[in-house]
């Protein structure tokens, strides 16, 4: 049930090789990634949280038999999420630390993986991410759109390099 225009499912032979080639540390290129401010109205975000988010710049993407995860950290704001290979949903913590129930499930697609969150409790919604390789596997794009129940969404596309 993709809300965004996720790439084909890919083919048995390379479902997961794009994935394995995207394990690894990625720092954020603010230039070529989006205001985050209309993100952090639509999620009804604290001036704290807002702040300690801005400084999420880097991503740690791990790849391996059981599952793919994404992991960042700054200030009191630490997130690791874990998704099995086959496409079970996996519970989650909230991204925006509030209480709630949270789930994503991951699956591979034509040169990435397209990853949806959803969750319960308040601002209840879902969130769709397209990870895929650009430049030869230097560049992360990651295009993101969020959906809230109360109507209010957002979409941006960042980019990364590695590092």
């Amino acid at each position: 049930a993709a809300a965004i225009d996720a790439p084909a499912p890919a083919t048995a032979v390379d479902a997961w090789a794009a994935s394995a080639k995207m394990a690894g540390r990625w720092r954020k290129e603010g230039s070529r990634c989006p205001d985050e401010i209309p993100l952090f109205d639509a999620m009804e975000m604290s001036w704290m949280f807002r702040q300690a988010a801005t400084l999420l710049n880097e991503l740690t993407i791990s790849s391996g038999a059981d599952g793919w995860s994404v992991a960042s950290s700054a200030s009191f704001i630490s997130l690791k999420e874990t998704y099995p290979r086959d496409g079970r949903a996996a519970s989650q913590m909230r991204r925006d630390l509030r209480s709630g129930t949270c789930e994503g499930s991951l699956e591979a697609v034509e040169g990435g993986v397209h990853l949806v969150l959803s969750w319960r409790g308040e601002l209840a919604g879902s969130q769709d991410e397209v990870f895929t390789l650009e430049a030869s596997g230097e560049t992360l794009k990651r295009v993101v759109t969020l959906t809230l129940e109360n109507g209010n969404s957002w979409r941006g596309t960042y980019h990364y390099v590695r590092t």
